[in-house]
C-alpha cells in the first residue's frame, strides 16, 4: 500500500491520501487549508461510490458535514471538480444529468439551485451531497492529496 503523510489515510478507491480538518470552516478557508497542507493537495474529489463511502468513514461524528471540491459558476448549471477542472454534473433539468462515466450522489432535491449555493458538502447522512452557500461556517474540510 502506498505511504501517506502522517495523520492522513490512503484509500485505493481514490488512489490518494485524505484527512478531515478539526475545525469548522467556510468553503474558501477549507480550500486554503487543503492547498496549504502540501503541494498538490485540494478539497476531495469523489469519482466513485467507494471513495464516497471511504471519505464518509473519516468523520469523527456521524453528524459532521464535509466540504467537497465541487463548485458551480454563479450563473451556470454545470458542477465541476475544481482541482481537476472536470465537469461532472449538469443541473439544468429536474434530476440533473451526470456526465457519462462520472459519479454524483446528490441528496433528495439537491442541488437545490439557490443563487448563492455554489459549493458542495457531504451531508450528515454521510453519503449524499447538497449544495451550500460557500461562506457558511458549518462544515469541516476533507482534503485529498497524492501518496508519497
Amino acid at each position: 500500500m502506498p505511504d501517506c503523510p502522517s495523520g492522513t489515510t490512503y484509500f485505493a478507491s481514490g488512489d490518494a491520501c485524505y484527512f478531515v480538518t478539526k475545525t469548522l470552516q467556510t468553503r474558501p478557508d477549507a480550500k486554503t487549508t487543503c492547498e496549504e497542507y502540501a503541494a498538490d493537495w485540494h478539497l476531495a474529489e469523489v469519482m466513485n461510490a467507494q471513495t464516497n463511502a471511504d471519505i464518509a468513514s473519516l468523520r469523527v461524528n456521524p453528524a459532521d458535514e464535509l466540504w467537497l471540491g465541487a463548485v458551480r459558476a454563479p450563473s451556470g448549471t454545470n458542477w465541476y471538480w475544481e482541482g481537476a477542472l472536470l465537469m461532472f454534473y449538469n443541473s439544468t433539468t429536474p434530476g440533473g444529468v451526470v456526465t457519462s462515466g462520472l459519479y454524483a450522489n446528490w441528496g433528495v432535491n439537491q442541488p437545490s439551485g439557490g443563487v448563492e449555493e455554489l459549493c458542495t458538502r457531504m451531508l450528515e447522512d454521510a453519503l449524499t451531497w447538497g449544495d451550500q452557500g460557500c461562506t457558511t461556517v458549518t462544515e469541516y474540510a476533507v482534503c485529498q492529496g497524492p501518496a508519497l
